[in-house]
């Protein structure tokens, strides 16, 4: 499945970016010890290898037993709350449980999601979340609070500490722009305060991620260690 996203070819690209990884790393062996998640926000601009980090991490901790990962690219889904709430949960069933031999495809609207095989706690929290979606009367704000959620919740029913993998973070922002979908980064701080799940957001547009994360005034304020990508 992994290597679909992260081929041989761009395994052998990942040179010189010990201690980024180490800190990724380290910060997610907290979450196995049952500590408080520690949440990274990684800078670099485009080609300097910040989405080939991700994936070398993600490869690393799958590996492992005794913790989960998603990554999740966040520029192909901010068009709309819908369509980035739905793909969203999506993404993280797929890296959760699909086979090798599936398609992300079938995990990225809500029949494919309904029908795939996994533990019968994740479908009930499925189709409890799908009520949301469901309703004639929810709104976009609805869509998205259940979606940032969604990662705590599933880390809960399948027993794993996880590890939630964005790139290109800062589109989010876009879907502040729709109607009734409200402060987008606002909601998504709420899900921080879980403890059994760590975010790494990572972003190309440096100036826009440091407004995020570096801003006074902005919901993201203080909540992210800061690394650079040199």
């Amino acid at each position: 499945m992994l290597t679909r996203y992260y081929s041989i070819a761009e395994r052998q690209q990942f040179v010189d970016r010990t201690e980024i990884l180490a800190q990724l790393e380290a910060a997610a062996l907290r979450l196995d010890a049952g500590q408080r998640p520690i949440h990274l926000a990684l800078f670099g601009p485009r080609r300097l290898g910040k989405t080939v980090v991700l994936k070398e991490l993600m490869l690393r901790l799958r590996q492992r037993s005794d913790l989960a990962c998603v990554y999740v690219n966040v520029e192909p889904l901010a068009s709309t709350p819908w369509a980035f709430a739905t793909q969203y949960i999506g993404w993280c069933v797929y890296w959760l449980t699909a086979p090798a031999d599936a398609w992300q495809e079938a995990y990225l609207n809500w029949p494919g999601l309904l029908r795939a095989s996994m533990p019968a706690p994740l479908h009930q929290l499925l189709l409890e979340v799908y009520a949301a979606f469901d309703s004639t009367t929810a709104l976009p704000m609805q869509w998205l609070t259940a979606a940032f959620n969604f990662p705590e919740r599933a880390s809960a029913v399948l027993g794993l500490p996880l590890v939630v993998l964005l790139d290109e973070f800062q589109t989010l922002r876009n879907l502040s722009n729709q109607p009734d979908a409200g402060d987008v980064l606002a909601m998504f701080r709420q899900t921080l305060s879980g403890d059994r799940t760590g975010y790494v957001l990572a972003g190309s547009h440096v100036s826009a991620m440091r407004w995020i994360v570096q801003d006074s005034h902005r919901p993201l304020f203080g909540q992210f260690t800061q690394l650079a990508l040199g």
